[in-house]
């Protein structure tokens, strides 16, 4: 039985970093292959999916509705191989249909925590709780 080591907190702080600045606000496809596992298990409020190549589909479906999707991180905890981050995203227009939400040109922003697992200094998986209710009422979604 082999032991889990703890991943270091400057690895994991940096690692969480790339998350937002490489992979979601730069859309560097090369950083989601070096920071995730083939098998990252990705967990959202409206669906939870498994495989790096599918979060690759997701990232660019949300890049492909809204326009100037960067992602701010705020305080980032570590503990043990588990993150916790803060963080935000602002665009400055919703210009294509996103989970069946027509676009009408909206301005939307989206706060949230993201949780993230690690093993052998990559990421694991993701669970990142949301208040899509808030982003559903920017988009006209709901009333």
């Amino acid at each position: 039985m082999t032991m889990d080591i703890t991943i270091a907190r400057d690895t994991a702080i940096t690692a969480v970093k790339r998350w937002f600045d490489d992979i979601w606000s730069k859309q560097d496809m090369q950083a989601v292959d070096e920071l995730l596992v083939p098998e990252f298990a990705y967990v959202l409020s409206l669906l939870q999916t498994r495989g790096r190549d599918t979060f690759k589909r997701i990232r660019e479906t949300n890049h492909g509705a809204f326009e100037h999707l960067p992602y701010v991180a705020g305080e980032i905890i570590v503990d043990g191989n588990t993150t916790a981050a803060r963080r935000r995203m602002h665009t400055t227009k919703h210009w294509a249909t996103w989970n069946n939400v027509e676009a009408i040109g909206n301005t939307a922003s989206i706060s949230g925590m993201p949780f993230f697992a690690f093993a052998n200094c990559r990421m694991t998986g993701g669970k990142i709780r949301s208040d899509v209710y808030s982003l559903m009422r920017q988009l006209d979604a709901i009333k």
